[in-house]
């Protein structure tokens, strides 16, 4: 009887870590999600895109260090979104190429 007792304890103890887990993850995604609305409301931001020819030694990642900007959550997100503009499936990219990328800006063109 103790035994059955002792391990519905410890389930409802791990329950409870996992909602609260949970819901600090959530937390945290909402609290961000209103951050950039709040930015986008004050000042709207308007997305735009450019072509570069990409140089000798660029990769995927530089061009992100050059061209990303805090509308993206990571470098992995403009990596992505860079290559699916441009229908690239590798992560090499080659001298003389030119690809599309995507940048935000306030000014209104």
């Amino acid at each position: 009887m103790k035994m059955k007792h002792l391990l519905s304890i410890r389930t409802i103890i791990a329950i409870l870590t996992l909602l609260i887990i949970l819901g600090g993850v959530l937390l945290g995604s909402s609290w961000s999600d209103a951050r950039r609305s709040q930015a986008s409301a004050d000042h709207p931001i308007y997305k735009y895109y450019t072509t570069v020819t990409v140089e000798d030694g660029d990769t995927l990642w530089t061009l992100a260090d050059a061209y990303m900007d805090d509308q993206y959550q990571n470098k992995r997100e403009f990596i992505t979104e860079v290559k699916q503009l441009n229908q690239i499936d590798e992560n090499r990219i080659h001298e003389g190429t030119q690809l599309v990328i995507p940048y935000y800006s306030a000014e209104y063109l």
